[in-house]
């Protein structure tokens, strides 16, 4: 069993624990993940592979800026401002065309305005700046294949309440999916 709860190559940085620190975040942290997974799905490449899937990130998105730096711990924020001194944000576009996979080449030359958009506003360092949930559904990149009136919508959401075992866990999904015909 991993030690931590996702994948670090797919991880936005107010996920990540420093120490006995973990900033706040949302569900703006699943629109970085989905930033990753897209670039890897065009190009077969993990973006941020490694064990130092933080410094690969810095080399692609550029350095984390100064609002993010002080939400985080003292040490951690030194290392990365160090870190952040000579790095500048990668253009996706570019990175995508010479990487992907070949059958892809024309689309994504074909779309590069809407995908690096998408792209550009999924892999932001700042959360408050990352784009949410319902602006990614609504950007153009997605909007040829956005069907709003299959859309559903959960009224609630599944709270962890502290020891539950994986057969209540199952049961719990259970019911939530039958209650809001997801």
């Amino acid at each position: 069993m991993t030690q931590y709860p996702e994948t670090m190559n797919y991880r936005a940085i107010e996920t990540l624990s420093f120490g006995d620190f973990t900033a706040p975040h949302n569900e703006k942290a699943d629109i970085w993940s989905i930033g990753a997974i897209l670039y890897e799905m065009l190009t077969g490449h993990i973006l941020f592979e490694g064990n130092h899937s933080l410094i690969k990130a810095l080399e692609f998105c550029g350095p984390v800026p100064e609002n993010v730096l002080q939400q985080i711990d003292h040490k951690m924020s030194e290392f990365l401002r160090k870190k952040s001194q000579n790095v500048v944000r990668v253009d996706f576009i570019n990175k995508l065309s010479s990487e992907c996979r070949p059958w892809l080449k024309e689309e994504i030359e074909k779309n590069s305005e809407e995908l690096r958009d998408f792209i550009d506003r999924t892999l932001v360092f700042d959360q408050e700046m990352r784009m949410s949930v319902d602006e990614a559904l609504a950007h153009d990149f997605l909007s040829e294949v956005r069907e709003i009136e299959k859309e559903t919508i959960a009224s609630q959401s599944i709270v962890d309440v502290g020891e539950t075992s994986v057969k209540e866990w199952k049961r719990r999904i259970w019911e939530f999916i039958q209650t809001n015909h997801v």
